[in-house]
């Protein structure tokens, strides 16, 4: 059976190409009314084809389900916009964060132990850089320094400066749902 949360996240997507936005059900806003931050995530054939979300909610998770299905499709720079044609290959996951914990650590060894490989979202951020990386990504990159080598580039800083003083780390998990 097919969750709630990712039903509406799927009328979401299919009322846009008509504009009819659907309203969550009034069991859906008692049941779902939690300030909770989620990230939506489109995939076709296995591969990613548009995510949107955040790290800190500022409204009910219903409400961020909605938006966030709707960015992905139709909003995510790195895709162009989900056409009709293509909604019947398009499975949808979503990501509803657990915790959000900024990592105190003294150590390189102690912020690595601190990362649950398989498990554990990071989110970084130096000056104006940032990025974040879902637990999902693990799938894609096994080691952890690669991991962070990684992320670091794609908030556009060199692969390393995760290694180096005055970088900020936010460790969680997430509840995955998904067709």
């Amino acid at each position: 059976m097919t969750h709630i949360l990712l039903k509406l996240a799927r009328k979401s997507i299919e009322g846009s190409f008509d504009g009819t936005i659907p309203e969550a059900e009034t069991e859906i806003k008692e049941k779902f009314s939690k300030v909770t931050p989620c990230f939506v995530c489109l995939t076709k054939n296995g591969k990613i084809r548009g995510i949107s979300g955040n790290l800190k909610a500022n409204k009910e998770i219903f409400r961020e389900v909605i938006e966030h299905s709707i960015k992905s499709a139709f909003h995510d720079k790195n895709f162009s916009p989900l056409k009709k044609e293509e909604l019947s290959a398009i499975k949808i996951e979503l990501f509803i964060l657990n915790s959000l914990e900024q990592a105190e650590f003294d150590s390189i060894d102690e912020l690595l132990n601190k990362i649950n490989q398989g498990l554990s979202g990071v989110a970084i951020e130096k000056g104006y850089h940032s990025a974040n990386f879902l637990p999902k990504v693990w799938e894609e990159i096994s080691d952890k320094d690669e991991f962070l080598s990684v992320l670091c580039e794609k908030a556009g800083l060199p692969d390393n400066e995760w290694k180096k003083s005055g970088m900020k780390f936010w460790i969680y998990t997430t509840k995955s749902l998904r067709e």
